[in-house]
Parts: C-alpha cells; structure tokens; sequence
C-alpha cells in the first residue's frame, strides 16, 4: 500500500511538471540516452574515454528514487521514465554541441542546470546531495599525492580501480584484490608517478602465481608510456584514435630535434600511420615493454617519444629508406613482421634503424685461417 501511494504521488507530480519539457524535449523520450558512443568525455584524471548516456540516466533516476523514498530495485512508473530518459537525452545533445571532450564537472553541472529547466528544484537538489555524497566517497580515503606541478590533489579511488579493472580485462586476474594490494602501498603524499608504480609493482608481485599479471603490469605500463609520450593520460581502450593522431606529429617532432633522418619525412606517414596496429600494444608482457622503455624508446630530454607501434614502425621505415618507390609497402611488410614477433631485428638496428647514425649491423661473420695475419 505504501509503495501504490508513493507511484500515486509521483503520477501526480509528473503531470503538474510534464508542461515543462520542451516539444523537443518529449520528442527525444523515445530516444536512448546511450547512443552516442561517437561523443568522448574527460575524467577527473585526465582520460579522455567514451561518452556514456546511460549512466547520466542512472543518475537523473537516482535523484527522483531518493527524493519519492522508492527502492532503488523498484520500478519508476513509465511517466517518469520517459522524462528521465528526456533529461538525460538533453544533456547529450548538450555535450553534441560542444567543440571539445566536456569534463565529468561540466556534465554534472548541466544535469542540474537541465533538471532546474526542467522545474524540477527538488530532484535537482536531490542530485547536488548524490553528487556531492559521490565526492565524498572519492575523498574518503583520506590520502593525496602530489602531481607533478607540485599541487596535492585527493586520491580517487574510483578512477584508480577503474584503471585496474581496465588492465586486467580479459586476462585471469583479480582486479579486486589487486586494488587492495595497491592501496597497502599507499601513503599520503604520494608522487603521482610512485602512485602509478605502486600499481605495477602489486601486479608483478602476482606473475609467479598467475602469468596473466605479466600482461597486466604491462598494460598498467602502457598507461605511463601513453601519459609520457602524449602529455595527457590516454586509456587502452582510446589508443587507435591517439596513435593515427601522435604518429606523424612525432616524425615532425624527431626531426626537428635531430633525433631522425631527414628523410623519413619524405614517407606517405597518413598511410602508415593507418597501418598501425594499436591492439599489438596487449601483446607485450611486462619485461618485454619494460626493456624496450629502460633502453630502445627514443628520448627528448629525458622524456620518451616513442610508442611500442611508433617504435617498430620507425624500426621498418629506417630499413627501407632506399626502396625508392616501394618503401612504404616494404615499410608496413616490415612493421607487419616486428609488430607480430614474428621477427625481431638485432639491438643495433633496434637503437639505430631511421636515426641520423644508422649502424645498423651488430656482428660481420667470416671465415678465418690458422694465421696471424688472417687473424688480425
């Protein structure tokens, strides 16, 4: 019976405010919220990951559930359904509008803002509270680190399980207990960089019993390697769009700084860029990636400039340098066979492959006499 009066009410409420929806508003509650995989939106970390509808609506759904006391397991009548799925739909035509990624700040701000057009004050408060008590939880830790301008930023919690989950997708490992691990190592104060090999190093604690963890402290590698080389934190799962995007401003970087040959300019980089294998990246274990990152990635001052795709392609075009008309293909046949393991060029070529030194060659084999001047 209390429930029967709570839809009662709600029924009520959504026809006295239903007026206050836009035309364009009740056209688009048949819309999903989700669809709109294309949109991408910045975490509070940094990560540039794609735009999810769906928990924008979850949230709206939260606010009206806590504020008419329903059950989060309860259904809401279709009515109100149907508006959340409107808000929700206003606020990712918002984000559409918009010239760049809209930060998590951003969009929670312009769910309140849709939720006040709306004239829905007490569902809107109700948000700010949800918000605020998810703020909450992120500080609850009570642990900071210290970015690398110097300014003492609160751990999130979220965005660190989230990170690991995302490395251990697909591969037999316990992302729960690996965040546990990870934050044994914790301390407050923390360097941002000693936080991200705090995550490697519980991952690599776990190889012996499990050899999935290898290939999780790797991807939790890749993440660095990413922030490193781009500037800005860059997820897995976003790597194809970073690499088409980083492969030919980093020839023209190289280059410039005399780290490259001239002539690698003189490549089709658009079409080689495209036959990078972002994917490849997944096929490292830790040692594998952490030996490229200790010695082969070419540096700028200290910080690397080269990805694992970027690096087997620069490997290939070096090789090719003097196939006249035919190096691009022989460029990407080469790329095809490094990037697969299939083959791996010996250390001198790997250091020097595409560079303004290219020694290419690591030993000359000869046959020598029983003689003196043979041996000399």
């Amino acid at each position: 019976m209390a429930s029967e009066n709570i839809n009662n009410d709600l029924h009520k409420e959504l026809q006295m405010s239903a007026t206050n929806l836009s035309p364009d508003t009740h056209q688009s509650q048949s819309s999903n919220p989700a669809a709109s995989v294309a949109l991408q939106v910045r975490k509070r970390n940094g990560d540039v990951v794609p735009f999810d509808g769906e928990r924008i609506r979850v949230a709206i759904e939260k606010a009206y559930k806590a504020e008419y006391n329903v059950d989060n397991l309860d259904s809401l009548p279709g009515l109100m359904t149907g508006k959340i799925a409107a808000l929700a739909q206003s606020v990712i035509r918002w984000a559409h509008e918009r010239s760049s990624a809209p930060s998590v700040e951003q969009i929670q701000d312009e769910v309140e803002r849709a939720l006040m057009t709306a004239g829905e004050q007490k569902i809107a408060r109700r948000y700010v509270l949800y918000r605020e008590s998810r703020a909450q939880r992120r500080r609850s830790s009570g642990l900071a680190i210290v970015r690398e301008d110097g300014q003492r930023a609160e751990l999130d919690r979220e965005e660190l399980a989230a990170r690991i989950a995302n490395s251990c997708e697909g591969l037999n490992a316990d992302h729960t207990a690996l965040f546990d691990q990870t934050l044994v190592q914790l301390y407050d104060g923390m360097p941002e960089a000693e936080l991200s090999q705090a995550m490697i190093l519980a991952a690599r604690a776990r190889i012996e019993k499990e050899p999935d963890y290898s290939y999780v402290s790797a991807r939790l590698l890749l993440h660095n390697l990413y922030a490193e080389a781009v500037g800005h934190n860059v997820g897995l799962k976003e790597a194809g769009a970073m690499y088409a995007d980083y492969f030919p401003r980093y020839l023209e970087h190289a280059v410039a700084a005399e780290l490259l040959d001239p002539r690698m300019l003189q490549f089709d980089t658009a079409r080689l860029a495209a036959a990078l294998l972002p994917e490849r990246d997944l096929k490292f274990a830790f040692l594998g990636l952490q030996t490229l990152y200790d010695r082969y990635f070419i540096q700028d001052n200290g910080r690397r400039i080269e990805l694992p795709q970027v690096f087997w392609m620069r490997v290939a075009m070096g090789l090719c340098l003097n196939e006249g008309a035919q190096k691009n293909d022989r460029a990407i046949e080469f790329y095809e066979l490094l990037s697969s393991f299939l083959y791996t060029s010996a250390t001198p070529t790997l250091f020097n492959s595409g560079t303004l030194h290219p020694q290419l060659s690591s030993c000359y084999l000869s046959t020598v006499q029983d003689d003196l001047d043979q041996i000399f």
